[in-house]
């Protein structure tokens, strides 16, 4: 009588478990007591308990939490410990350590050390950023010094599954923030060739991104997500005006017929011209 539910339970132990996606996951509350191997989110990362603790903030005790090393990915190898938060593939699937361990992540012990998981920033530096504190100043804050601001790299990463679109976020991004810097700069200083050229892939960028939103590809494009604070959205229009004057009345725009295909040319091509 006893074999069915043995078996039951061995079957039932050896069935394979869902990756857990990273919006699925608890977000940390201050609060709240946490135990060891707990895990949480926080600013777009994963973070687990080392030790029991409350009103610890993952990100200001890395003794007490360990974060999920999302960008550090490696394929599992046999006979090597992998401390809390290091990131494996194995078969085709990504899983964190709960804690040290050597065992393989699907094997009997190692699905109590591993967590199979899914996160759009795998293979990405993300950078651990706190929203106030990036809304603070104009330029705002770039760690990686990747020539991104942090919440917009943050926020092109997490809402943009495919690599097209967050190769096209960044890019955008780079372009706007090489128009924003023409406020810092005297008319004199800025020649009319590059702001021609820096008009012309605003708009192949525009219709680009206009193009991918009506496909379903971007919810809301990248501008709004760029020019987030008062003093942003007002440094947009300061470096439109500084364009217009010195573009002037005359300026006859134009937009590709294959706005993607244009503004990824230009972008090669301007990234091939800088010393």
């Amino acid at each position: 009588m006893l074999r069915v539910p043995i078996l039951l339970i061995t079957l039932s132990m050896s069935l394979p478990s869902a990756a857990l996606d990273f919006e699925e996951y608890q977000a940390y509350e201050p609060e709240q007591r946490y135990y060891r191997g707990q895990v949480v989110s926080q600013h777009s990362h994963l973070w687990v308990s080392r030790f029991p603790s409350r009103s610890k903030e993952p990100k200001n005790y890395p003794f007490r939490w360990g974060k999920v090393k999302i960008e550090d990915t490696q394929d599992w190898r046999r006979n090597r410990f992998y401390p809390i938060g290091s990131v494996v593939q194995f078969d085709g699937l990504y899983y964190f350590a709960k804690t040290l361990t050597l065992f393989r992540p699907n094997s009997y012990f190692g699905r109590r050390h591993w967590e199979k998981f899914t996160h759009p920033a795998i293979g990405y530096d993300l950078p651990v950023i706190d929203r106030e504190e990036a809304r603070q100043d104009l330029e705002g804050i770039d760690r990686n010094r990747n020539g991104l601001r942090d919440d917009y790299e943050v926020y092109v990463i997490m809402n943009h599954p495919s690599q097209e679109m967050k190769d096209l976020g960044f890019e955008a991004g780079r372009l706007y923030t090489e128009v924003m810097s023409l406020i810092d700069k005297e008319l004199y200083e800025i020649s009319y060739a590059s702001a021609e050229s820096m008009m012309n892939r605003m708009l192949d960028m525009d219709a680009c991104i206009r193009l991918k939103v009506r496909a379903g590809q971007s919810k809301h494009g990248f501008h709004s997500a760029f020019y987030n604070t008062k003093d942003r959205i007002l440094s947009d229009f300061r470096s439109q005006y500084k364009l217009h004057d010195i573009l002037g009345d005359n300026f006859w725009a134009t937009v590709s017929d294959t706005p993607c295909e244009e503004f990824s040319y230009a972008v090669r091509k301007s990234s091939s011209e800088r010393p």
